[in-house]
């Protein structure tokens, strides 16, 4: 084909895994092998090694979960909206002691009696802010380690010398032969080789209710580039459960590349501003990318190259 001798002309390295997972959708199954260098009776364990070198594990980066409840609580209170609110306690309580003469030599406090009041409810409502920060950042640090989990499965592979065995999800590289058959996670995202009814279910993905149908002979056609990929019919996604039927597989994207990763760093990553926060106009941190398998870029870092590692 002429895009595969072209993404080779240009070299492997400058394919992004945007670029791979486009082509796989509107690629044959023999072009979607030959630019992954793999084939169909499985990986040389030679080759194995090499994979996992140029594109790295298939693992999910989990939170930090070990972060202390300490360190968490404080971290929670670093927020451009307590500060103000502290900024005004203080103020207030200066203003307290300079009405009742500590501040001002020689003079009385008329009228103070409700200063110290208001102080305490400034004081009141930093300190509910900062815990609802804390309990809100606990929370999303316990669904990215949900998410993690999910896919901490094994798969059926096929490798060359060693024929079809289960392995550890986390041991798959790209260009894995893998098998796919009814309640299985798929491990990683796939490139469709071969079907049979197949029916997955990818709400976790894009929140449908119902499985969709998966055909490995349904590429997409030349002109339909505004397609997600998520309606490709002949890729299935990390992740994702296969309700019905069976599959042959090529493993195309992993770990941190395929598009569950990139949901797991949003869960991780993505910290929206509280709505007192809104109101001060304080906004958290970065907002992640598009991670619901459109064709946008994915949430944190991306692969520089076709078959390198992270920079």
């Amino acid at each position: 084909m002429n895009t595969l001798r072209l993404i080779r002309w240009r070299g492997e390295r400058h394919a992004s895994i945007t670029q791979r997972l486009n082509f796989a959708a509107h690629a044959t199954p023999e072009a979607t092998l030959a630019l992954v260098y793999a084939h169909e009776s499985g990986l040389e364990p030679d080759e194995v090694r090499q994979a996992r070198r140029a594109y790295g594990g298939n693992t999910i980066p989990a939170p930090d979960v070990h972060e202390s409840p300490a360190r968490r609580l404080v971290r929670a209170f670093m927020n451009p909206f307590i500060g103000v609110l502290m900024l005004l306690a203080l103020t207030s309580f200066v203003c307290s002691l300079a009405q009742r003469g500590i501040v001002t030599s020689g003079t009385t406090a008329a009228n103070g009696g409700g200063t110290p009041v208001t102080v305490g409810i400034i004081l009141l409502m930093a300190v509910v802010s900062g815990l609802i920060r804390y309990v809100h950042d606990s929370r999303s640090s316990h669904a990215a380690t949900a998410l993690a989990t999910m896919v901490s499965t094994t798969a059926t592979v096929r490798r060359v010398g060693a024929g079809e065995r289960q392995i550890p999800s986390e041991e798959l590289v790209v260009g894995d032969i893998v098998t796919l058959s009814a309640g299985d996670i798929v491990p990683a995202d796939c490139k469709l080789l071969e079907s049979r009814d197949l029916r997955i279910a990818q709400g976790a993905l894009t929140g449908e209710s119902m499985p969709v149908r998966k055909d490995a002979a349904a590429l997409l056609a030349a002109g339909a580039r505004d397609t997600a990929l998520t309606d490709a019919a002949c890729l299935v996604f990390m992740g994702t459960t296969v309700i019905s039927g069976s599959a042959l597989a090529v493993v195309i994207a992993t770990g941190r590349s395929a598009l569950f990763g990139g949901l797991s760093r949003a869960f991780q990553w993505q910290r929206p501003p509280l709505p007192v926060a809104r109101m001060a106009g304080a906004h958290g941190p970065l907002r992640p990318g598009a991670a619901d398998g459109r064709q946008g870029p994915l949430p944190g870092r991306r692969r520089r190259g076709w078959g390198s590692s992270d920079a």
